[in-house]
């Protein structure tokens, strides 16, 4: 039998109370919460300390930037790190804001705890098919034309 490893998350959110759940939540489910942050520099400095496995964050963020500007931030120094956006606003909406660069998954605001534990637990194995909460986004077209 395989034993995978606990997936080591860093959460990103500004409201401290859904912060708070998601935490419990996740370690209740046998994740390891490593860190907390409300905005994207404190998460960087996270996820530089910590390496985690994985990132749940928010795309309305504190500071000057936001979820899709810290994704790409995270995927161009640590490219394994999984990343899970959690959000109320309109996929599409979001999808045509990404350039380049995207989350791992989204996941639409309000959500159950469980069905987020769902999706953790399959970006993290990386298993098919996804929970009908998230969304994948197709990836960016190529940067160049082959003839």
């Amino acid at each position: 039998m395989k034993v995978c490893k606990v997936p080591r998350i860093v959460i990103v959110e500004a409201d401290r109370a859904l912060a708070f759940m998601m935490a419990e939540s996740f370690t209740s489910a046998g994740f390891k919460v490593v860190g907390c942050a409300r905005n994207a520099r404190d998460a960087i400095e996270l996820v530089q300390q910590h390496k985690p496995d994985m990132l749940i964050l928010e795309f309305d963020l504190e500071g000057q930037m936001n979820g899709l500007e810290l994704v790409a931030q995270i995927k161009l120094r640590h490219p394994a790190t999984r990343t899970i956006l959690v959000t109320g606003w309109d996929i599409n909406d979001i999808a045509a804001r990404i350039e380049g660069v995207h989350p791992d998954r989204i996941v639409r605001k309000p959500f159950m705890p469980q069905k987020l534990i769902e999706v953790i637990e399959h970006a993290h194995h990386r298993a098919s098919p996804l929970p009908a909460v998230a969304a994948t986004l197709p990836p960016p077209p190529p940067s160049f034309h082959m003839h």
